[in-house]
């Protein structure tokens, strides 16, 4: 009974220990349920208040992603084109590129925009901003091929923001304004966000003053030259290089005035401008006038061209440049320097000279580098010897007499002028200058130097005399009687003549 009660007993005992045991892992078991929700239950609280707080201040929070993106997005500008003006309005048609200004899809609208420009003082106010609504795809780039349209209510600013995109390598503007942006979800629009300020900085490329350290403004020809009493008017082919993206095509006549070494010797009158990145040819009436005032500078231009010297000239702006007021304003003041390089060759280009006992004759080679016939006028021309600093061999004196006075140089043409003089009015006087001009008279060639003054009219009727000096001027001297006899009196080597 003792053992039948013991071992009841124990049964009953493990059964309890094993019911215990059991009790305290579902305990356990329990009390980790309840943690494991209780933490869902304040991760589901958390997300819910995230997501209500979320919803209430959705549109702060997106305004500041709009903001943030419009001014952190990169911005390429590819070109800018202006097709004409009037009514002080711009209308530059732009190609740019946004990179992925945006995560969701989106229309954006700008209102009440600024446009701002980089002026001496600062960055001020040029205009109001136009410009068309804008689809954006979610994390695609913007590409931009739209028309905007600028209605300035700033003259001075524009002029002086215009000036330093002509002058200068790039120009700073920006544009301000608000933003009205509605993002579209499955198609649909989601939200809207109105009245968001914005600010974006723009740099556009400049024309860097024509970037005449690299590709110089040139003379490509001139298409005519009439001249009249005091007045020069020639029509000129002008290459000019444009290194920025900006285009413009202006119809109306753009006048400037002309100086060099800071005296004004004329005016520059240029039609229908159609200026686009790379190389240009504009053509450009220059009109040369000759007062009191300003005769030194026309003489000294007309001289450097004929002589093809490498110049400097400044084409001047001013209010009187345009009629339109927009033009007037970027005109007035601009100063445009310009290195004006004309065609190749010298004006004098050979001399030969044939010298007899009496008599000798002389052929000279004259280069006409302009569309109008030249007439020689007075002249004293110094032929030198090797160059136009050193003694005088002989000189050439237009008159009556030589029969050089009143040739005409064929327009665009080499002409072939024939005079005589007399050999006794050649400088043969130095002994020592006789024996090198004999020796390159046997030689048949050399190079010397031409000075003095010298009377042109440009037909019909433009009269101007030039100081004109030449040098590496080919000269060819023969004298079969007196140079051929004297040879060997003036060659040393054939004073000690060996077997």
């Amino acid at each position: 009974m003792d053992d039948a009660f013991s071992s009841y007993t124990d049964t009953d005992g493990d059964s309890e220990a094993a019911f215990l045991s059991d009790g305290q892992k579902s305990g356990e078991e329990g009390a980790g349920c309840c943690r494991c929700c209780w933490c869902c239950c304040k991760a589901s609280t958390l997300l819910v208040l995230l997501l209500c707080a979320g919803w209430a201040f959705r549109q702060p929070l997106a305004a500041h992603l709009a903001r943030r993106g419009v001014a952190a997005a990169e911005l390429e500008v590819f070109s800018v084109s202006i097709d004409g003006l009037g009514g002080g309005k711009l209308r530059p048609a732009v190609v740019a590129r946004v990179a992925r200004p945006s995560p969701v899809d989106a229309e954006v609208r700008m209102s009440r925009t600024i446009l701002a420009a980089e002026v001496p003082s600062g960055i001020v106010r040029v205009g109001r901003l136009e410009l068309p609504p804008l689809q954006v795809r979610a994390w695609e780039d913007l590409w931009l091929n739209l028309t905007a349209e600028v209605s300035i209510d700033n003259l001075t600013a524009f002029g002086l923001a215009g000036q330093r995109a002509v002058r200068e390598a790039e120009s700073q503007w920006a544009v301000e304004g608000l933003l009205e942006v509605r993002v579209r979800l499955w198609g649909r629009e989601a939200l809207r966000l109105e009245e968001l300020p914005f600010h974006r900085a723009v740099k556009l490329k400049g024309l860097a003053g024509f970037a005449q350290a690299r590709h110089p403004v040139t003379i490509l020809d001139i298409k005519e030259a009439e001249g009249h009493p005091h007045r020069l008017e020639t029509s000129v082919a002008i290459q000019i290089f444009n290194p920025s993206n900006l285009a413009a095509s202006l119809s109306d006549p753009l006048q400037f005035d002309i100086t060099q070494r800071n005296r004004s010797f004329g005016t520059a009158l240029v039609h229908g401008v159609k200026l686009q990145p790379g190389r240009n040819a504009v053509t450009a009436r220059f009109t040369l006038r000759e007062d009191a005032e300003n005769a030194e500078a026309v003489r000294a231009f007309v001289l450097g061209y004929v002589r093809h010297e490498l110049q400097t000239v400044t084409m001047s702006g001013s209010g009187r440049s345009s009629q339109d007021p927009l033009l007037s304003a970027l005109l007035d003041g601009l100063q445009l320097p310009f290195r004006v390089r004309p065609p190749e060759g010298n004006f004098i280009r050979r001399i030969e000279a044939q010298v007899g006992l009496v008599q000798m004759q002389v052929l000279a080679e004259i280069a006409n580098p302009l569309p109008q016939e030249i007439v020689l006028g007075a002249m004293d021309l110094s032929i030198r010897e090797k160059g136009s600093t050193g003694q005088e061999i002989f000189r050439l004196t237009g008159n009556a007499t030589s029969g050089l006075g009143g040739e005409v140089l064929k327009s665009k043409a080499v002409s072939r002028l024939r005079l005589s003089l007399r050999t006794m009015d050649a400088n043969l006087k130095d002994f020592f200058l006789v024996g090198r001009l004999v020796e390159d008279a046997v030689d048949g060639a050399a190079v010397v130097g031409v000075r003095g003054p010298l009377a042109i009219t440009v037909r019909p009727s433009f009269h101007l005399m030039l100081q004109y000096i030449a040098d590496n001027v080919t000269a060819e001297l023969y004298c079969p009687v007196v140079c051929g006899s004297a040879h060997s009196m003036f060659n040393p080597a054939t004073w000690f003549p060996s077997d």
